[in-house]
């Protein structure tokens, strides 16, 4: 149902479907580690802001749910989140 959020107009009058919007991105050096957990902050809410979800728990792959501590998160990360 969501797969309408992510269509996006060609110019050959086609429809692409993309997660990720058009750009070349921002590439930089990360080099404190609360500017990394920013990055990680900003990274679980893209699905929100792209209005595929309300919350970055409520997308199945984000990581967000594995910090949160949902016991039901498919992705396992290393270590544990900040302020544990």
């Amino acid at each position: 149902q969501w797969l309408e959020h992510l269509a996006v107009p060609t110019s050959k009058a086609e429809t692409e479907y993309r997660f990720w919007q058009a750009g070349g991105g921002y590439d930089r050096n990360i080099e404190r580690v609360a500017t990394a957990w920013n990055s990680v902050d900003y990274i679980h809410n893209n699905p929100v802001r792209r209005g595929l979800v309300r919350t970055p728990c409520e997308w199945e792959w984000s990581s967000a749910r594995f910090y949160a501590g949902h016991a039901s998160a498919h992705l396992k990360m290393d270590g544990n989140p900040p302020n544990s």
